[in-house]
């Protein structure tokens, strides 16, 4: 009886070791990559945005609290792409429009920014818009920030998929 319950408790405390291990150093630090690398995203968004609202492409608006939500849950752990949301009528032209001034706008902030990367040759850009859509009037659009091999290859996935 007491041999059993030396093993429970020896394989309760194994359990906790190991999420306490797991969270230290697994969980903890790919938390803050992917806080790191969505504040280096959001801060191109932003600025790409307010430089479109200046050229007239999206409504002239203050951009600077537009929310991200990281979409790695659904396409994977290591994928640092982060979902936007504009505003209803936000757009003064077509979402193709938008699409294309948008790419042209991250590729100029990454020129200006000194973004260097392998896979910076082949898109131009360390960000790329990976997904737009119209749902309910309210802009989406995905940006992904290639700063890793799996983000790389879901871009490349994506690519193959069109």
């Amino acid at each position: 009886m007491i041999l059993l319950f030396q093993v429970i408790i020896g394989l309760i405390l194994a359990v906790i070791l190991y999420n306490l291990i797991h969270y230290w150093f697994v969980t903890r630090p790919r938390t803050k990559q992917v806080k790191s690398a969505e504040r280096v995203t959001a801060k191109a968004v932003i600025s790409v945005l307010n430089q479109l609202s200046v050229d007239g492409v999206i409504r002239n608006d203050d951009y600077s609290d537009i929310v991200s939500e990281d979409i790695s849950d659904v396409w994977g752990r290591g994928v640092m792409a982060f979902e936007y949301k504009l505003a209803p009528a936000a757009l003064l032209t077509d979402l193709d429009q938008f699409k294309s001034a948008f790419k042209h706008g991250l590729v100029e902030y990454s020129k200006e920014n000194y973004f260097d990367h392998a896979d910076v040759k082949k898109n131009k850009s360390i960000f790329i818009i990976s997904d737009s859509w119209l749902l309910d009037d309210v802009v989406h659009f995905d940006v992904a920030f290639l700063i890793n091999q799996t983000t790389i290859e879901y871009v490349n996935d994506l690519r193959k998929l069109k």
